[in-house]
């Protein structure tokens, strides 16, 4: 568990507790933000944020509409929304597979408070936090008069950072988008592997190899000139192959072998 301000006491604070586990139905681990507005903190500040991040992070999510009043529970419940929009985009632009919204928990709404969960994982876990406390630093710095594009930079770099913690290749994000579409558990591992599902018909998984994955077969599978040489041993008629490092190479070979021909990856 952590704790932390940013910006102005004044405008907004945020404290964060971290969740490693699954609670309140989420299918993630996660951050709780308890957001507190202050008494100076108004909607039109909270607007030109959103304007702001909908400049610089043009998303498929569709922007939270700041809710009309000036009451304390209007100004909580339009912040809380803002915060939740602005993780998602961000996770979204950074191709971070985090696939849940994040909730509005409550709080006590009518004295300016309002409890968040965003959604992260352990990879994720100090930058989401880091983009929290960002977040509200924007916010106070908008109320304080400030342009809020003097944090596009900053806001980049946060991308950026979110981005090196995407998985490698395209095959993870996609299973893992699969499994939360299909209510399938997963988890993340050590290293690069996840696990889907629990207990005994549980699976690990590092792209797409599994826990039952042959080795030798895998690493044959992986070459195409190993490949069709074990297939055409085995008496399985494949084309004739030909391993190939140049543009030059290439062409000379493939006036050997006849057109047509294809021209593959080896791995």
């Amino acid at each position: 568990m952590n704790g932390s301000n940013a910006g102005i006491v004044d405008a907004a604070t945020i404290k964060t507790a971290y969740f490693p586990g699954l609670i309140f139905g989420f299918r993630s681990p996660s951050v709780i933000a308890s957001l507190k507005c202050g008494a100076t903190l108004n909607a039109a500040a909270l607007e030109t944020v959103i304007l702001f991040l909908d400049e610089v992070l043009p998303g498929a999510a569709a922007s939270p509409t700041v809710i009309t009043g000036t009451g304390p529970a209007n100004i909580a419940a339009t912040l809380a929304k803002t915060v939740l929009h602005a993780m998602r985009e961000l996770y979204r632009a950074a191709n971070l597979p985090l696939f849940e919204r994040g909730s509005l928990m409550g709080g006590d709404l009518a004295n300016g408070h309002a409890m968040v969960m965003v959604p992260t994982n352990t990879r994720a876990l100090p930058l989401t936090t880091n983009a929290l406390e960002w977040l509200l630093g924007v916010v106070n710095a908008v109320q304080g008069g400030q342009k809020p594009q003097v944090f596009q930079d900053s806001l980049h770099e946060l991308v950026t950072k979110f981005a090196a913690l995407a998985p490698d290749g395209s095959n993870v994000p996609r299973f893992l988008r699969a499994a939360h579409e299909i209510g399938i558990p997963y988890a993340e591992l050590p290293g690069t592997l996840y696990q889907f599902g629990h207990g005994a018909r549980a699976r690990w998984m590092d792209s797409s190899f599994t826990d039952e994955t042959p080795q030798i077969a895998a690493r044959l599978a992986r070459n195409k000139v190993l490949s069709a040489a074990i297939l055409r041993r085995a008496g399985i008629p494949v084309p004739e192959h030909a391993l190939v490092t140049s543009v030059e190479e290439a062409l000379t070979t493939a006036t050997a072998l006849g057109y047509p021909v294809v021209v593959k990856p080896a791995d």
